[in-house]
């Protein structure tokens, strides 16, 4: 989606071995169709504890997932392959032909930094301040998505010659992400030579976190009721918590509809505040349903986490079962009880996808829609240069997001359309539009947890 900024993101990324995996060829596909889901869990337990390394390798369990081509693999085993400095519990990543082409590692943030110390190059010193080797952060930090605990972002991992044995420098493509909340930060490194921008953008879209930091997995059955009331035909029961934001207490309800659990979260010191969520998402839409989806991308949902992540703003989480497990296929997001969700086939092939309607606080609207695309889930905006072939607009965003197309799934007539100001015409023109998919660029989905 467009303003990813304001999600909060939680994905992680890759250091990668060099020297010990020179001389290597392309090896992705290349048109980019096949990949799959790899999971690395830290700390790995092939790490020799001393006293300098004792607090790294205690860190609460988390498992990283991402996105390879197909063919390719990951092993904590590596042979003759250049370790990843100033990084915890390695994992080695494979290409197609068994040959090293990356390597995964893990690190604490320093628990020493104060909020004015809270940059790149301080969160990442351990591998950012290598005379010889080191991720550029300094001189190449794109921040890919951030919130107030977490950021992500590219950057260049650099060797001087005295590591490469030449007489030439060498840069190869690097990930970075850190967790303030929960003080840790994941390296990626690619070898340059090893695979197309495209696949590199691709792999660090794929990326994601899942943690049970502090026994928040538990949490549920470490609490008493504070309230149990009734909405309709659904028992609500509510629960509070301390809170480590700037609002003291979690209010936290849990209902069942349709056979879906339900977990709604806000911060606040009003418990009242929670009717006006439950009211809007227990009340009953025009068709008689409730808004909660049973069903989303062909699969049954298990559970929907309901979070309010800022002040009246709201993210949806959607999991359903795969293979035994919970797995998040699908986010929305809302502002003041705003949430529109609808599972509609649009492009016939007997999978529907979910529509979302999606607000932010600053009035902009837009349409984000999920697909199963054969066993991949994928997140689509509808792309600006797709306003520009269809109805000839070109003045997006000129003005800030005074210019932004409100954009909106009308499901009655089962059409998008979009609001915008024609600079041509000093008119608000609305263009209505059934294109299935055509409209929407892809990404691979990527949990915001």
């Amino acid at each position: 989606m467009q303003r990813t900024a304001l999600k909060i993101v939680l994905t992680l990324g890759i250091v990668l071995a060099v020297s010990g995996c020179a001389g290597k060829e392309k090896t992705e596909a290349d048109n980019l169709t096949g990949y799959s889901e790899h999971k690395i869990e830290f700390p790995s337990g092939n790490d020799e504890e001393t006293a300098y390394n004792q607090e790294t390798l205690t860190v609460d369990a988390f498992t990283l997932k991402i996105a390879l081509p197909d063919g390719w693999s990951v092993s904590a085993q590596a042979d003759d392959a250049y370790g990843l400095m100033s990084c915890f519990s390695k994992n080695y990543i494979y290409g197609k032909k068994g040959e090293c082409v990356g390597v995964v590692g893990y690190n604490v943030v320093p628990s020493d930094l104060d909020e004015d110390s809270l940059i790149p190059i301080a969160i990442y010193n351990q591998i950012a301040l290598g005379n010889d080797y080191c991720f550029d952060i300094k001189e190449n930090y794109d921040v890919v998505s951030s919130s107030d605990k977490a950021e992500t972002a590219l950057t260049d991992v650099y060797y001087s010659p005295v590591i490469t044995g030449g007489s030439e420098e060498k840069k190869n493509k690097g990930i970075v992400s850190y967790d303030l909340a929960h003080g840790v930060y994941v390296a990626i490194e690619l070898e340059d030579d090893a695979l197309s921008d495209e696949t590199y953008s691709y792999i660090a879209n794929s990326l994601s976190l899942d943690c049970s930091f502090n026994g928040e997995n538990g949490r549920k059955d470490q609490t008493e009721a504070y309230a149990v009331t009734q909405y309709g035909n659904v028992e609500v029961t509510i629960y509070q918590e301390e809170s480590d934001r700037n609002n003291p207490y979690i209010y936290r309800a849990e209902f069942i509809v349709d056979g879906v659990a339900c977990n709604l979260s806000i911060y606040s010191d009003a418990p009242e505040e929670l009717d006006g969520y439950l009211n809007t998402i227990l009340g009953v839409a025009e068709d008689g349903k409730t808004k909660i989806l049973s069903d989303v991308l062909g699969f049954d949902v298990r559970r929907v986490e309901i979070e309010e992540t800022t002040p009246y703003q709201v993210m949806w989480h959607y999991y359903v079962e795969v293979n035994g497990e919970d797995i998040c296929v699908a986010e929305q997001f809302g502002y003041e009880n705003y949430t529109e969700s609808w599972s509609r086939d649009l492009d016939g092939d007997g999978v529907p996808e979910l529509i979302c309607n999606n607000q932010y606080g600053d009035g902009v609207q837009v349409v984000c829609v999920y697909r199963n695309n054969n066993g991949n889930i994928e997140e689509g905006s509808i792309r600006r240069s797709y306003y520009s072939e269809k109805f000839g607009w070109t003045n997006i965003g000129e003005n800030g997001i005074s210019s932004l197309p409100v954009e909106h799934y009308d499901p009655e007539r089962d059409i998008f359309t979009a609001t915008y100001y024609d600079s041509d015409s000093d008119t608000m023109v609305t263009a209505e539009f059934d294109d299935g998919l055509i409209p929407f660029a892809f990404i691979p989905f990527t949990h915001l947890l």
